[in-house]
């Protein structure tokens, strides 16, 4: 009964992703399907409408690895009060042109993934929090 049942839901899930991807029109954003309010599992499903590769690459990175938020590979783009931190925990992430990050998770199993649309708007920059470059906050 609970395999009939997964089946059931693994192929809702597929039926839903596929007419998302069948009915989208050219745009600049990305999808997400989030389905999770069966008693099975949360599914969850997204699209990276890109126009383009975004060479991806896997990246490993150590436990104790220092990182700065004001920086996006070698440029600086927040000179003033960049975010700084020192990772507690090993993850493995999914790089954007090799600088920010796509997809990722730590070694506590906590994992996160993006979402891009160009009509995104974060508001000023409040000098006096720390400033985090958009594509490195996963």
């Amino acid at each position: 009964m609970r395999k009939t049942r997964a089946r059931q839901v693994l192929s809702l899930a597929v039926a839903a992703l596929l007419v998302v991807c069948c009915l989208q029109e050219s745009s600049q954003a990305c999808s997400r399907i989030l389905w999770n309010n069966n008693k099975l599992a949360v599914l969850v499903s997204r699209t990276m409408d890109w126009p383009e590769s975004t060479q991806p690459k896997l990246v490993v990175f150590p436990r104790g690895v220092a990182h700065n938020g004001g920086m996006l590979g070698p440029s600086e783009l927040i000179k003033e009060n960049p975010a700084k931190w020192t990772s507690k925990y090993a993850s493995l992430v999914t790089t954007v042109y090799g600088l920010g990050t796509a997809d990722g998770f730590n070694e506590r199993g906590l994992g996160g993934h993006m979402l891009y649309l160009t009509a995104a708007d974060f508001g000023s920059r409040d000098i006096s929090k720390p400033g985090l470059h958009g594509g490195l906050w996963l």
